[in-house]
């Protein structure tokens, strides 16, 4: 269950962002997911601190200055059951935290010390998420085995006195992907998930970089006898850099590529969860068999008639617009003559670009005046966002379009003028009809869309 630390249950939107978050789409993903994020405030950083407990000790030094508050607070955990402190306060040095606790911890106690603290946020509410991070990382002591079926040597972790998942990873990926490739996609930012590789190397999800960890495993020696192992690890970013993904962010202002991102994945579920057909995509085919006399073919997509974006196929062979069949409109063609019954006839469908928005899979750029600079915005066809507007860019509400793109008529050395949103300014050169991906979502631009979708749910899926 997907928990933020900056959502709680005194908030206004606390229900409906927990129910979204745990609402897991046919991919198995979350409906909406947080923000991942790496920097912090300098006078509120990240702590995650352990040490040994000797006899008879009630005071601790921290290696940062922390200042615990109630929306900040430091936590600290003993043998991982989580405890109160007496005193936090900076000490002599002005760089260090001596942090006192009620009752001195048994000798060889492990005491966890743990602060939040506050990431560094844009003048939009978004994080910054530096590059080169990776997954926390250890090599085990012996050599590993593993077999699921195996009732005997079954193996587990355990961190802050709970078990993690292992990550269940086919045997074909394991062989074609690199080990950095598998944690990225089967542990992702899972918080209680980790795998194993066959040269014995844990990797654990980013929340437990440096965590101690006790663990079981089964290995094997030279004479190919198993048995169990136990373990305690501490594993660690091998860049030193990790990312955290723990918060929601709600008071970020959020993007219209965003936000038409998290809408198409609601459209592939809705088509999933009321039609027996998969929603449509840029990327399309469907085979249809004729009937007696059929000369009209209505698609489950749709298309722009006379881009030459859509192929079709009559038993295999292709078949040529204007000769043998009309473009009737933008989901249905009509042949000029009925097709031969039981033929296969095959629609094939493939968009590399945008067939409404020049700044979608294409280079596009901005010119921010307020700011008085440019900037390149990731908009190629492989970019997060730009397969979900591609995706549902032909979807309609009646003679409307589902998304409605921005009118920009201001431009300078080909990049289009913004505010310091990323609104496009007025002017009067030749106008062009944009996404504008980074561009904020006013109130009543966010709620005239949702209405539009609900709106459009109604008619595509009434019975």
């Amino acid at each position: 269950m997907y928990r933020w630390v900056d959502v709680s249950e005194g908030d206004w939107f606390y229900h409906e962002v927990v129910e979204a978050s745990n609402t897991l789409l046919e991919d198995g993903q979350p409906l909406v997911g947080g923000i991942p994020y790496s920097s912090f405030m300098a006078d509120a950083p990240y702590l995650y601190d352990e040490q040994t407990a000797p006899a008879n000790q009630k005071m601790y030094t921290l290696d940062k200055k922390v200042v615990p508050t109630k929306a900040n607070p430091l936590l600290i955990y003993i043998d991982g059951v989580q405890t109160t402190y007496k005193e936090a306060k900076t000490n002599a040095t002005g760089t260090k935290t001596d942090v006192e606790l009620y009752v001195a911890p048994r000798k060889g106690a492990l005491i966890s010390f743990m602060i939040l603290g506050k990431p560094l946020v844009d003048h939009f509410g978004k994080p910054n998420l530096n590059t080169n991070y990776a997954y926390p990382k250890k090599t085990l002591d012996h050599p590993y085995v593993y077999d699921p079926f195996n009732r005997k040597f079954q193996e587990y972790v355990y961190a802050f006195g709970k078990q993690l998942r292992r990550a269940q990873v086919p045997p074909e990926a394991e062989s074609k992907l690199a080990e950095a490739q598998i944690a990225a996609k089967y542990i992702g930012d899972k918080q209680d998930t980790y795998w194993i590789s066959e040269d014995r190397n844990i990797f654990l999800p980013y929340n437990l970089n440096g965590v101690t960890c006790t663990m079981q495993y089964a290995s094997k020696d030279k004479e190919n006898n198993i048995s169990l192992r136990r373990e305690t690890i501490r594993a660690s970013s091998q860049t030193g850099n990790i990312r955290f993904n723990n918060r929601f962010f709600p008071d970020a202002y959020i993007t219209r590529a965003e936000a038409f991102a998290l809408i198409d994945r609601l459209r592939k579920q809705l088509y999933s969860k009321f039609t027996d057909i998969d929603a449509p995509v840029s990327s399309y085919k469907e085979i249809m068999i004729a009937e007696p006399g059929q000369r009209f073919f209505k698609l489950n997509t749709r298309y722009v008639p006379g881009s030459g974006m859509l192929k079709v196929y009559v038993d295999d062979k292709e078949v040529a617009v204007g000769t043998d069949y009309e473009e009737f409109d933008d989901h249905s063609i009509c042949f000029l003559l009925p097709v031969t019954q039981g033929k296969p006839v095959r629609f094939e469908l493939t968009k590399t670009t945008s067939s409404r928005f020049v700044d979608v899979a294409a280079n596009a750029s901005m010119y921010i005046a307020p700011e008085n600079r440019f900037e390149k915005y990731d908009s190629t066809a492989d970019t997060w966002w730009c397969k979900h507007v591609m995706d549902m860019e032909e979807e309609k509400i009646g003679t409307n379009y589902l998304i409605e793109g921005m009118r920009t008529t201001s431009f300078n050395q080909g990049a289009v003028v913004v505010d310091k949103f990323y609104n496009p300014g007025e002017g009067k050169q030749t106008a062009e009809i944009r996404f504008m991906p980074q561009t904020l979502l006013t109130r009543a631009q966010a709620v005239t869309f949702l209405n539009r979708f609900r709106k459009w749910s109604i008619e595509r899926f009434k019975r």
